[in-house]
């Protein structure tokens, strides 16, 4: 029998925003154009409390081969997780990565809303983050999370 995961958004705040208005968007090219988007988690075992801080970034390729950054948001999503110290080994927090997953997802949304709400009005008005592939971002940002999950699967067959 499954766990039931109980979780629930408490807060997505904005942190941090800027645009560079001196490159503008008309003279910029889409294809040239890249999205960097990092992930930091936090937790608080003892409030029952995951952070998912997302930092995104839009930088423009220059034809010398360099990058100038033209806008960029951080965007802070906390999540309360009931009973989340069950999922604590070793002094590491490693969450099921379906749940991890889920998260992930809801927090690039976050981002992508509000990213493109504080560009409106802007000459890069218009410009949406991307579709991502939240399971794959995952399993790239959180390597460690889903080798444990891999390493528990592998020690219950073990023992089966």
């Amino acid at each position: 029998m499954s766990e039931t995961l109980t979780f629930k958004i408490l807060r997505v705040k904005d942190t941090a925003f800027s645009v560079n208005e001196n490159l503008h968007a008309a003279t910029l090219s889409r294809e040239k154009n890249q999205v960097r988007i990092d992930c930091d988690l936090k937790y608080n075992t003892d409030a029952n409390l995951v952070m998912l801080e997302l930092n995104a970034k839009y930088f423009f390729n220059n034809e010398d081969g360099t990058e100038q950054e033209f806008a960029g948001m951080t965007v802070h999503n906390s999540y309360e997780i009931a009973n989340v110290i069950r999922f604590m080994d070793n002094d590491n927090l490693y969450l099921p990565t379906h749940l991890l997953i889920m998260l992930v997802s809801i927090s690039i949304s976050h981002t992508r809303a509000l990213f493109a709400k504080s560009l409106d009005g802007t000459a890069f008005n218009g410009i949406i983050l991307p579709v991502i592939d939240p399971a794959g971002f995952s399993r790239h940002v959180f390597k460690e999370m889903f080798e444990h999950e891999d390493l528990k699967k592998i020690d219950n067959t073990k023992g089966s």
